[in-house]
Formats: C-alpha cells, structure tokens, sequence
C-alpha cells in the first residue's frame, strides 16, 4: 500500500467515535476469518498497543481481499483511517468499549518490533468460577 504522511499515533484506549483519521501503532494478537449469513466473511482481529491496550477490530467482506495480505498474526503495523463504534456487550472482545472496522481509505503500513510480548490478561480460575470476569471479554488461565 502507498506510504501515508507520519501523523502522530494515538494509543487504542484514547480513541473516540465518530472520527476517521486515527493513526495506531498496534501488534496483531489474534486474526480468525468469520462467516455470517447477514454479512459473508468478514476478517476480525484484536490488536494491541505497545501499552498492552487491545481492541477488536473488524474488516468487512468487500474489503478483505484489498486487506488480508498485509495482515499477519505477531507482526507490528501502522494503522490509518478507520471507523470507531461502540462494541455491544454480545460481541465484546477486550476491555475498551469501542470496536474498529476497515474501510476503503484505511491504510496498514508495517512498523518496527516494538515488544516481542504475548500481551496475554491472565486471570485466575477462581475469579472465572465464581463468575466474576465478563463473558465476553477474551481472557487466559
């Protein structure tokens, strides 16, 4: 993809809604292709900031062909222009309450390594036994 201006980066717990011009610097955690009958297969992923801050982010069916070569599982990447939606608690996957999702202008650069870290949120069993972790929010044990 063509190189875009280096506008500052902004961490994924500082971002708002009803905004396009974001610039992330995110490592992708997690990349599953999803099929759904109301809106075909679309790409999801959760990325992290080098904080350790993770949000979903999605990629519809018209624009997974123009996006899935540049997206890879651990690589570090600049991520420009995007949507910002609230995520609904049915389909929440980390802590923040928003949701990213592609559109045509999003640009995906690669950027340096900055942390080999898993960025697991490790919590313990008990804490799941006894009910008090959401259900919709990915955890490790």
């Amino acid at each position: 993809m063509v190189m875009v201006n280096a506008m500052p980066t902004t961490l994924c717990k500082n971002m708002k809604p009803f905004k396009t011009g974001w610039r992330i610097q995110v490592k992708i955690l997690h990349l599953w292709k999803q099929y759904v009958t109301t809106s075909g297969e679309t790409i999801e992923m959760i990325l992290c900031d080098v904080e350790g801050n993770k949000i979903h982010t999605s990629v519809r069916k018209q624009d997974v062909k123009q996006y899935e070569r540049y997206l890879e599982v651990g690589t570090w990447k600049f991520i420009q222009n995007f949507t910002v939606a609230h995520a609904t608690d049915h389909y929440r996957t980390t802590n923040i309450p928003f949701k990213l999702a592609f559109i045509k202008e999003s640009f995906v650069t690669p950027s340096d390594n900055l942390s080999d870290g898993n960025y697991l949120m490790l919590v313990n069993f008990k804490q799941i036994h006894e009910g008090q972790i959401k259900e919709c929010i990915l955890i490790g044990m």
